[in-house]
C-alpha cells in the first residue's frame, strides 16, 4: 500500500466494474473508458517508480507532475462514482464527459521523467547478489529499513532471472500459507486457485522444488524469525548451479547466520539522521554550501532536533514520521518541543479502527491471494509507509498554526485545535471533495451542526460501501434501508443505536461491533438472523439482559470463520451455567471474552489442541472447576497475552494452592485471576513477560489451610517483568491482624523484588 498512489487503486477496479456490469454505456464510452484505464494503469506504475525514489532526488517538476497525477485521480473516481450511483443521468454517460479527462491524462503522462539514482545501500546488496553468493540476509532491527531496500533490490533484479517470488513468513510462520504463496508467485496462471485446495506442507516443498530446479530465480523471504522455519524453506529451494539467489530478511543474528552472508544494517548516524529530519521537513533547503556539514536551519532549533533525534535512535521509520509531524510546524521552537513532549512509550493505537478506515478509504484492494481485506490491512499496518506529506495532499491538518491559506483541495480533514483562524474553518463547511473528517475534542465548536451530519434514510442506496461507523454519532436507530448494503464489511454502531431487521442480508460483514441486545423481542430475532452471517470475523455484543443466553450460545456455534467474541454483560443477570460446554471454537480464534456472560463446566477440551489456539492472544472466561493439569493446558498456549480467568471454587468449597510452573504462559504480560480461595504460586520461569497481575483471595482460609502451609507467600520475586500489582483481600470472617498480616507479606514480597513494581491492596466491604 502506498498513499502516493491517490485514488488509482480504487479507481481502477471501478473501471472494470463499468466496463463489465449493467450500465447503459453508448458505444464510443466504453472504448474511452478502456482507454482511459490504460493510461492509467502506466500512471500508476510510473508513480510507483516516484515513490520509491528519495524525495530529494526528484526534480520539481516530476513532484508537480505526481501531484496534479494524483488529484486527477480523485476527480475521474469522483465522476465515476457519480455515474455509477445516478446511472444514465451522470453527465459521463456522454462521450464528453470523458473527453477533458483523457486529454489531462495523456498530457501529464507525456511529461514523465524520473532520475534512477540507486542509494548505497542498494548498490551493495546488488553487488553481493551479483557475486558468488547464492543466500544474502539483510539484518537489523525493527524500523531500520530491511524490507524496503529488499523490496527495492527485488523490483530491480527480478527481471534477470526466470521467475522470482517476495514472500514474508512472520513471527508465528504458516508455512502452508508461505508456500503456496511462494507457488503462486512462480505461476499465477497454474496456481490461480491454490488458497482454495487442500495441500500439506511436503507436497508444497516438492512442487516448489520441481518448479525452481532447472530455473534461475529470485526469492526474497522477509521476516524469518525461527532458524527451523529457514531450514524448512531452504529445503524446498534447490541449489541448480544456474545462478540462482535468495535474499532473507531478519531481526535475529542466529537466523542471519544460518542463512548465509549476512549484510548488517546499522541505525543512522547522528549526522545523516539530521540530514534525514531536516530534508524531509525542509527539502533541499540550508544555509551552507557544503552538503556533507552538519546543518541547522536555525540555531535555536538545535537543542530541540539532538533531543527529538536521540528518542528516534537512527530508526529511519522513525525520523520519517516523526518529520511529517514537524513539517507543519514550520520553525517554531517551542511547537518542536510539543511534539517532543509528546512521544512517549505504551500508546494505544486501535488498529482494527484504523484498518477500516483504510478500507472505507479504498487504500486496501484484493489482490487475487484468496485473503480477507481485513487480513491485508494488518500485513499494511507493520509497514506503513510515511508519505504523508502535504505534497501528496494526503491529509489537510488544521491546528493553531497560522495558517494563511485555505485548504480549499482537501481530501481529508483533521481539525485539531480551536485556534485555527477562523476563515479557515469557515470554508472548511463547504469543501465539496472531503473524503473523510477527523474532529479533536478541542475543535468540536468549529465543526458544522450535527444535523448536517444525520444518516440518511438512502443510506442503502450507497451499493458499494464497505464500511459504516456510527459509533460516536447521534443516531438512534440505523435505517431500514442499511440492510440493502450487500457489501458492507465493517459495521460500528454505539449501544443507544437500534439495528432494524433483515442484518441476515449482510452476507458480506466480517465485523459487528457494539450489538445491543436487551429484552425486547427484536432482540432474538436479530440473533436467530447473527447466525446466517457466516463471514463474521469480529463479534462485540453487549447485554442487557440475560434472556437470550441460550440463543446466543447456539448462534456462536455456527459462526465458524469467528476470531474475535466479546459478550460483555452491562446490568447484572444470571451467567449461564454449561451453556458453552458443546461449543468447539474454530480455528484461528484470537480474542474470547465471555467471562461475564458464561460460565463453562470444565475447561473446553478444544483448549488442548495446539490447532485451536494457536492464534489465541486474549483469553477472558470463568470455569466452573480447574484442575492443576488444566493451568498447564492453558500454560502451553504460544501466543496468549491476556488472561482473565474466574473460577467458582468459593461455592465448591475447593481450597487447593495452584502452582504455575516452570515455561508456562511465556507470552502472557497481563493476568487476573478470580474466584481463587488462597494464593496461587508462581515458580521460577513462569510468566517471563508479564507485567500485570491481578489477584483475590481469602487470608483466614489461608491462614487455615495445609496446602499452603498457612503462608502467603506467592513467588512474585520469580516474575522478572512484574511491574503492577493489584491484590483484593476478601475477608469471610478475617480478623484485621490476619488482613494487616496478609497485606504486610504482599507489599514486602514487592519491596524487595527488583522491579520494585507498585502493589496497590484492596479490602473487600
Amino acid at each position: 500500500m502506498d498513499f502516493v498512489m491517490g485514488a488509482l487503486p480504487s479507481l481502477l477496479p471501478k473501471l472494470g466494474e463499468l466496463l463489465v456490469g449493467e450500465y447503459k454505456l453508448h458505444s464510443g464510452v466504453k472504448g474511452e473508458i478502456m482507454f482511459i484505464q490504460v493510461e492509467l494503469e502506466s500512471i500508476k506504475g510510473a508513480l510507483e517508480k516516484i515513490s520509491n525514489t528519495p524525495q530529494d532526488q526528484l526534480d520539481n517538476q516530476d513532484k508537480i507532475w505526481a501531484k496534479d497525477v494524483r488529484e486527477l485521480s480523485y476527480d475521474i473516481e469522483d465522476s465515476v462514482d457519480a455515474f455509477m450511483v445516478r446511472g444514465i443521468e451522470s453527465e459521463m454517460a456522454g462521450p464528453q464527459g470523458f473527453k477533458m479527462l483523457i486529454e489531462r491524462c495523456y498530457s501529464m503522462l507525456t511529461q514523465f521523467r524520473v532520475r534512477r539514482i540507486i542509494a548505497k545501500e542498494i548498490r551493495d546488496i546488488k553487488r553481493r547478489v551479483a557475486e558468488q553468493d547464492k543466500i544474502i540476509s539483510i539484518i537489523g532491527f525493527g524500523g531500520l529499513g530491511k524490507t524496503t531496500l529488499a523490496n527495492v533490490v527485488y523490483e530491480q533484479l527480478k527481471g534477470q532471472f526466470d521467475c522470482s517470488a517476495f514472500v514474508s513468513v512472520s513471527q508465528t510462520p504458516d508455512m502452508e500459507r508461505f508456500f503456496k504463496g511462494v507457488l503462486y508467485q512462480l505461476d499465477k496462471e497454474k496456481f490461480r486457485s491454490i488458497n482454495g485446495e487442500k495441500w500439506d506442507e511436503g507436497q508444497l516443498m516438492r512442487e516448489v522444488r520441481e518448479l525452481l530446479l532447472v530455473k534461475r530465480y529470485l526469492i526474497v523471504i522477509d521476516d524469518v524469525w525461527d532458524i527451523m522455519a529457514w531450514k524448512m524453506i531452504k529445503c524446498a529451494l534447490p541449489d541448480n548451479n544456474v545462478g540462482s539467489k535468495i535474499i532473507t530478511t531478519t531481526r535475529i543474528l542466529s537466523v542471519a547466520e544460518q542463512a548465509g552472508f549476512a549484510y548488517k544494517m546499522k541505525p543512522l548516524s547522528p549526522q545523516n539522521s539530521r540530514k534525514l529530519l531536516y530534508r524531509r521537513i525542509f527539502g533541499n533547503e540550508n544555509k551552507g554550501n557544503n552538503d556533507e556539514q552538519t546543518i541547522y536551519p536555525d540555531e535555536e532549533l538545535v537543542e530541540v532536533t539532538d533531543r527529538i533525534l536521540k528518542k528516534c535512535a537512527g530508526v529511519p521509520l522513525a525520523i520519517i514520521t516523526i518529520a511529517s509531524l514537524l513539517a507543519s510546524k514550520g520553525r517554531n521552537k517551542m511547537e518542536w518541543y510539543e511534539i517532543y513532549n509528546s512521544i512517549g512509550n505504551d500508546f494505544e493505537i486501535e488498529k482494527d479502527r484504523l484498518i477500516w478506515l483504510w478500507i472505507a478509504e479504498g487504500f486496501i484492494r484484493y489482490e487475487g491471494h484468496g485473503k480477507r481485506l481485513f487480513v491485508l490491512g494488518e500485513s499494511y499496518f507493520n509497514e506503513l509507509i510515511n508519505r504523508i506529506s502535504n505534497e501528496e495532499n494526503f491529509v489537510t491538518v488544521l491546528s493553531n498554526m497560522d495558517h494563511t491559506s485555505t485548504p480549499t483541495t482537501a481530501r481529508r480533514l483533521s481539525l485539531q485545535n480551536h485556534k485555527v483562524n477562523n476563515a479557515i474553518t469557515q470554508a472548511t463547511k463547504s469543501m465539496p471533495r472531503i473524503r473523510s473528517a477527523i474532529v479533536f475534542p478541542s475543535s468540536v465548536d468549529q465543526m458544522p451542526a450535527l444535523q448536517s451530519f444525520k444518516l440518511p434514510e438512502e443510506v442503502g442506496n450507497l451499493e458499494f460501501r464497505e464500511t459504516l461507523n456510527v459509533r460516536e454519532a447521534e443516531v438512534s436507530r440505523l435505517p431500514s434501508t442499511v440492510v440493502q448494503l450487500k457489501h458492507l464489511m465493517c459495521l460500528s454502531i454505539s449501544l443507544s443505536v437500534r439495528v432494524p431487521n433483515g442484518i441476515k442480508n449482510l452476507r458480506s460483514l466480517e465485523e459487528l461491533s457494539r450489538l445491543r441486545i436487551d429484552d425486547e423481542s427484536e432482540s432474538a430475532d436479530c440473533i436467530e438472523e447473527l447466525c446466517l452471517l457466516t463471514e463474521l470475523r469480529v463479534l462485540r455484543i453487549f447485554l442487557f439482559t440475560d434472556k437470550w443466553n441460550d440463543k446466543l450460545a447456539d448462534c456462536l456455534c455456527k459462526l465458524q470463520k469467528i476470531q474475535t467474541v466479546q459478550i460483555t454483560t452491562v446490568f447484572g443477570g444470571q451467567r449461564t451455567m454449561g451453556g458453552l460446554d458443546t461449543w468447539v471454537a474454530p480455528r484461528h480464534l484470537r480474542e474470547l471474552s465471555i467471562r461475564s456472560t458464561f460460565w463453562f463446566s470444565v475447561l473446553p477440551a478444544w483448549m488442548n489442541d495446539p490447532s485451536h489456539v494457536r492464534d489465541l492472544s486474549s483469553l477472558h472466561i470463568a470455569v466452573r472447576e480447574i484442575q492443576q493439569e488444566d493451568l498447564k493446558v492453558l500454560g502451553r498456549m504460544p501466543n496468549l497475552r491476556d488472561l482473565d480467568l474466574e473460577v467458582g471454587h468459593e461455592d465448591l468449597g475447593i481450597i487447593k494452592r495452584f502452582v504455575f510452573d516452570d515455561g508456562s504462559f511465556p507470552c502472557l504480560v497481563r493476568c487476573e485471576l478470580w474466584g481463587f480461595v488462597v494464593p496461587v504460586v508462581f515458580q521460577q520461569g513462569a510468566m517471563p513477560r508479564l507485567t500485570w497481575l491481578n489477584f483475590a483471595f481469602f487470608p483466614r482460609e489461608t491462614r487455615k489451610s495445609t496446602d499452603s502451609n498457612g503462608g502467603f507467600d506467592m513467588g512474585l520475586g520469580n516474575l522478572p517483568s512484574l511491574k503492577i500489582v493489584d491484590i483484593l483481600l476478601r475477608p469471610k470472617d478475617a480478623s484485621k491482624e490476619e488482613m494487616e498480616e496478609a497485606e504486610a507479606a504482599l507489599k514486602q514480597a514487592t519491596k524487595i523484588h527488583p522491579n520494585r513494581p507498585s502493589i496497590h491492596v484492596f479490602h473487600e466491604q
